[in-house]
């Protein structure tokens, strides 16, 4: 390649330049060629390009062409454009992507037991309804626990002593009672019910949402 670059009919300023560029030793190799009005150089005859270990000479005599300069504009260019690339992204992620924020862990829901009494068996009420709603909410089983008076049992409950001893008790341990209102307007006894601190109101709604949420339901 070297005796091709060097050849006088082929080589100009600009191939000589870029060869002085490269390090190679113009004086001690090449000599000036007399026929050439152009001041081609050629190698000396049984001579070997030696390569120099100095800077190449800079000045008028080391001038780059016009591929070299763009060459070397566009490896300081690229660079640049891709960490430029890069930290946009990195912005635009922290804008779109904020940190997350460590989540306090959200307490489990609390229990929920509703009980429908409906039944006029006292034997029912004392021995099964009452004792195991009383005891849900004594012992806790559930956290929260409803009893329902609704029917039949609106009646007995205002007529029977022993079992408002045995809602009062629930009511204290903290048994919510509650009553179908248009039941007991029926059995007459709605002004009873709230004598004995018995939430009298529409229990249609109420017990729909509650059989469609996540409450337990029982009826006795």
């Amino acid at each position: 390649m070297v005796d091709s670059v060097f050849n006088p009919q082929h080589i100009g300023y600009h191939q000589y330049d870029l060869r002085v560029a490269y390090g190679i030793n113009r004086d001690a190799h090449c000599v000036r060629n007399p026929k050439s009005h152009r001041g081609h150089f050629f190698r000396k005859p049984n001579s070997r390009p030696r390569l120099i270990t100095a800077r190449p000479p800079s000045g008028r005599g080391s001038r780059l062409t016009q591929t070299q300069r763009n060459h070397m504009k566009r490896n300081r260019i690229i660079p640049a454009t891709l960490l430029a690339t890069l930290l946009t992204a990195l912005v635009a992620a922290a804008i779109v992507w904020p940190p997350a924020t460590a989540q306090e862990p959200q307490p489990p829901a609390p229990s929920r037991l509703c009980v429908v009494w409906s039944s006029a068996d006292a034997g029912v009420a004392k021995n099964v309804c009452f004792m195991y709603t009383h005891n849900a909410k004594k012992q806790g089983w559930f956290d929260e626990v409803y009893l329902v008076v609704w029917g039949p049992s609106a009646k007995l409950l205002a007529e029977n002593q022993e079992l408002q001893a045995e809602v009062k008790a629930m009511q204290t341990d903290g048994v919510v009672t509650e009553a179908c209102v248009a039941c007991a307007r029926r059995y007459e006894v709605d002004d009873d019910l709230q004598e004995l601190d018995v939430q009298v109101y529409g229990m249609g709604k109420p017990l729909s949402q509650r059989l469609q949420g996540d409450w337990e339901v029982i009826t006795f």
